[in-house]
């Protein structure tokens, strides 16, 4: 049993001694790279730059091994050292150069070539395969810049009108450039821009241009040139020649306008007077009426410019063509307007009362088995500077109430007539300019309500100017308080 627990032990020390190292060794090598230049013709060195860091406390000796040495890659370091074994001290780092060359392989410049090489530690039996990836260019490749340059130029400009001048650029070098300088220049415009271009890449540029208005007809020559904008090498250049039409003349205007009652139409003819097809913009001045008052055929779009509002369009007129626009203005709209209103205000006036009678409820008392009573308001008032007699003036009680005891003494009613429906109470008084006059009475139910309580429409009647007037008070609804299942149930003994 004690040789067992020693042998136990024995492995447990060992498995921890073997994950010290393994973490050990995990940060021994810290490694990066960065590519010099890994697109080669033939007989030239590719290039790359290593950065390792002996992450070991103790020195460590580094080289570099190439697994296809002699067969399809020479490899040279910088320092040459590299190759038979470099010291590194502990946690020291250093950056070494590596060149690599194809022995006669297959010239491919769209696939690179992967070049697998070994960095070893001689102490630490360590091994770390790293990747460069190497592009073998044609036997033509240099640093010399080749460019095809494809100008795509109207051949007819119209210099009234906005240019697009484009122009396509193939970088057919396999090298890379990260600043081209372009630039377009002719005797009326002078364009250029700055772009980057990757190698066997094309790009499509696009200069707007504006020629000047005192251009004349013509041709005109455009210089397209690229260059290094450092050190001013030219790395092509062509030409382009495009016809420049005449200047465009203004198109011709001709008004004719008609005038009817308060309705104007205005005839517009528009001529291009010149002998090619031009495209201008119209503007015809108007008013804010008439935005709303008037009408064009064909309908022209409003636009208000520098404070003022014009029709506008855009017009391609062929040569000696015309076009024609109509412009309405109907100014009866507003007299007919105002016609109507006057209308609705005479109207309004001719029948509107000159008395109006009101009719409220106040004082509206209830008791546990719901309304006990309310008192009645009529509110006439004479809203006119007239004076009028023998107005009369009459209101139904509802068939479950009756007139209570208590009336307003002050303006008793004249006469109170019994009806199936419900008694119908009367009054009878003169009343002078402006005048307002009171009525009150008196309702209690004749048995318990329920709900609510409808008093009907009071009605008034009086002349005017010989005419009989009826006039009608509003309807009044009166809420008389919780239902009978809710006093019930508020009156239920505990």
């Amino acid at each position: 049993m004690i040789w067992l627990s020693c042998t136990f032990l024995l492995l447990i020390v060992l498995s921890s001694f073997a994950l010290l190292v393994s973490a050990e060794e995990a940060d021994a090598f810290l490694l990066s790279s960065r590519i010099i230049k890994n697109k080669v013709a033939p007989g030239e060195w590719a290039e790359f730059e290593i950065d390792i860091y002996n992450g070991y406390s103790y020195p460590e000796t580094f080289r570099i091994v190439n697994q296809q040495e002699g067969v399809e890659w020479s490899l040279l370091t910088d320092p040459k050292t590299f190759i038979d074994g470099i010291v590194l001290k502990g946690k020291e780092q250093q950056t070494f150069r590596v060149r690599l060359k194809d022995i006669n392989l297959t010239r491919d410049y769209k696939r690179p070539y992967h070049v697998l090489l070994d960095l070893k530690g001689k102490e630490s039996h360590y091994v770390k395969t790293l990747r460069f990836p190497v592009y073998l260019m044609p036997g033509s490749y240099s640093d010399q810049s080749l460019f095809q340059v494809i100008p795509q130029f109207p051949s007819v400009v119209d210099p009234n009108q906005p240019q697009s001048f484009k122009v396509t650029i193939t970088n057919t070098n396999w090298k890379d450039y990260p600043q081209i300088k372009v630039s377009l220049t002719s005797n009326f415009f002078s364009r250029e821009t700055l772009i980057g271009m990757l190698a066997n890449t094309s790009k499509t540029l696009d200069f707007p241009v504006e020629l000047p208005n005192t251009v004349d007809k013509g041709s005109d020559t455009v210089l397209i040139s690229l260059s290094d904008p450092a050190t001013k090498e030219q790395f092509a250049r062509t030409t382009v020649t495009y016809q420049v039409l005449a200047p465009h003349a203004p198109f011709e205007r001709e008004l004719e306008t008609e005038k009817s009652f308060l309705f104007y139409t205005d005839t517009i003819r528009i001529k291009n007077p010149q002998n090619f097809y031009s495209e201008q913009s119209l503007r015809i001045p108007t008013s804010f009426l008439e935005r709303f008052l008037g009408s064009t055929d064909p309908e022209l779009e409003r636009e208000e410019i520098d404070g003022k509002l014009y029709y506008t369009t855009k017009l391609r007129l062929g040569p000696q063509e015309s076009f024609v626009i109509t412009i309405t203005t109907n100014y009866r709209m507003i007299v007919y307007a105002l016609i109507a209103l006057a209308l609705l205000i005479y109207t309004y006036y001719m029948f509107k009362s000159p008395i109006v009678v009101v009719k409220q409820a106040e004082n509206i008392r209830l008791a546990h088995d719901g309304l006990r009573e309310l008192t009645v308001v009529l509110t006439v008032a004479n809203r006119s500077k007239k004076a009028y007699s023998n107005v009369e003036v009459f209101d139904r009680v509802p068939k479950l109430m009756q007139l209570y005891h208590r009336v307003d003494q002050t303006f008793r009613p004249y006469k109170t007539t019994h009806h199936p429906n419900g008694d119908i109470i009367s009054w009878q008084f003169d009343l002078t300019p402006q005048e307002e006059r009171i009525i009150r009475y008196v309702l209690s139910p004749k048995i318990e309500i329920i709900g609510d309580l409808r008093l009907p429409k009071a009605l008034m009647k009086f002349h005017e100017d010989g005419t009989p007037v009826r006039v009608q008070s509003n309807e009044l609804d009166v809420s008389t308080g919780a239902s009978r299942s809710e006093r019930m149930s508020e009156e239920k003994p505990e």
